[in-house]
């Protein structure tokens, strides 16, 4: 027996009236409507779902606007002997004006629980399907229990909600008198599909690498659809869950911009990190594909900031140009040593710094079979030749104390002139006869007079050098050390 609550008067309607599946649902509330609304032919209440819909802009479906208009006349079904199309709305049947409504959708995105500047809490949250959608908001304690209930990708019912115009957007009330079931989960890739035709920013990250330098950590991956992506998290205390290569993410609410070959997303204290089973489907999710790795031979400091910094990579100087010092001084302590460099940019064929560009240590040290004797035309490799020294420049600055330094070197062998770089103490001290802690002690104005002294003093000597010299680059040379035989 199905119980009809109509004025007060209990009514009882036998299920078998109906069969719910043959019968449309709307045609169910129309029947009623007619039974017990004697004096309503079909004609009026089919212009009144006319007037129904058109109140609503046309946004509802004819199914809403009779079910509305049945609880309007106080026909009132007990839910569970109703269609879920008869209870809860489709977000796109929402409008403006409805209340106590029930709608079925999907959590596509979720902002933290919040305050106000008044002291109340509030939770946003969005909810779709594959048609429509519309942002939420929940307040005080209502707002605290769906904050520990609700994640992106839960299906849910939410109950007896209203809706309203906020900022010329509709959004849906739930207050103390609502209610929310969760559903389920809906799969990763349907939850995905109802993100893209909302244009919503929710993306997939696939970890391969994860690095973490100054209160942010660094997430090197594949997304959705592949890509290698790279993204920039706060260190917050709601990111702390435990994120390793072979982690896979959703991540709410982070901006998207692409820089060279990345997709580049970064996340904020209002954004959502969710880790989430692992899902296959790339085929190339290599880490190599976000790192190079080489040897540093040495590097060259710009006049404002950063510099250039070359590597041996494959036997071949490597030049990579970057914009922080910070980045420079990290590569500045690997002399000789092997380094991978993750997330760097390809642009007019030459490797630069990104944002998300870091350094990591491997320790290895540079091993070259030292070449004797022969002259620079010849050789390619660690040369260790008698050289005249042509001339020398040194152009410095401090970083919190700690000096960033070239050594400028133009040597000649009778048969060719080779301009050289180093950044080794033991030739600072060998050319200009200073510490590197001078460089960040003494005036510069002594320092450039200690420069112009030394060149004049040292020009035209022979020097027993080390030189790192290669055909791909014969007009620059990289030099380990240096002793006058004057």
């Amino acid at each position: 027996m199905l119980l009809i609550g109509y004025f007060g008067i209990a009514l009882e309607t036998r299920m078998d009236e109906y069969s719910w599946h043959e019968t449309p649902p709307e045609e169910i509330l129309i029947e009623e409507i007619l039974r017990h609304k004697r004096n309503l032919t079909r004609e009026d209440l089919e212009r009144l779902i006319r007037e129904k819909i058109e109140d609503f802009g046309g946004v509802i479906k004819r199914e809403a606007a009779v079910y509305l208009l049945a609880k309007e006349m106080g026909i009132n079904f007990l839910r569970e002997f109703l269609p879920a199309s008869l209870t809860a709305l489709r977000v796109r049947d929402l409008a403006v004006g409805l209340r106590n409504v029930d709608v079925e959708g999907v959590v596509v995105s979720m902002y933290p629980l919040s305050v106000t500047s008044g002291g109340k809490q509030y939770l946003r949250f969005a909810l779709a399907d594959r048609e429509a959608i519309i942002w939420s908001v929940a307040w005080g304690e209502k707002a605290l229990e769906l904050s520990g209930m609700l994640t992106v990708g839960k299906k849910v019912l939410v109950k007896a909600v209203s809706v309203k115009k906020y900022r010329e957007k509709n959004e849906l009330i739930i207050d103390k008198n609502s209610s929310v079931e969760v559903l389920g989960d809906v799969s990763f890739d349907e939850l995905l599909r109802i993100a893209k035709t909302h244009s919503l920013r929710l993306h997939a990250l696939s970890v391969v690498h994860v690095a973490k330098e100054s209160g942010r950590i660094f997430l090197y991956g594949f997304d959705e659809e592949c890509n290698p992506a790279v993204a920039v998290l706060p260190v917050l205390d709601r990111f702390s869950l435990e994120i390793t290569p072979g982690s896979t993410l959703l991540l709410d609410n982070c901006g998207r911009s692409t820089v060279g070959e990345y997709n580049y997303l970064v996340c904020r204290e209002n954004s959502n990190v969710l880790k989430v089973q692992r899902r296959d489907g790339c085929s190339d999710t290599h880490a190599s594909r976000f790192y190079l790795e080489g040897y540093v031979l040495g590097f060259e400091i710009f006049r404002r900031e950063g510099g250039r910094v070359y590597l041996l990579v494959n036997g071949k100087p490597e030049p990579l140009v970057l914009f922080r010092d910070s980045l420079l001084s990290s590569l500045a302590a690997l002399s000789a040593r092997k380094a991978r460099i993750w997330g760097l940019r390809r642009t007019d064929g030459t490797l630069r710094e990104a944002p998300f560009t870091q350094v990591e240590a491997l320790g290895e040290q540079l091993q070259l079979q030292v070449v004797k004797g022969k002259k620079l035309l010849e050789c390619s490799g660690l040369l260790e030749a008698t050289l005249t020294l042509v001339s020398a420049d040194l152009r410095f600055r401090c970083i919190d104390g700690r000096p960033l330094y070239t050594v400028y070197l133009v040597f000649d062998d009778g048969t060719a002139t080779i301009r050289a770089v180093s950044n080794s103490p033991q030739i600072l001290e060998e050319v200009y006869e200073l510490q590197e802690s001078d460089l960040c002690e003494l005036e510069s104005s002594v320092i450039e007079k200690i420069k112009t002294y030394r060149v004049e003093r040292i020009g035209g000597l022979e020097y027993a050098t080390k030189i790192f010299v290669n055909k791909f680059s014969p007009k620059t040379g990289f030099v380990f050390s240096l002793r006058s035989l004057g």
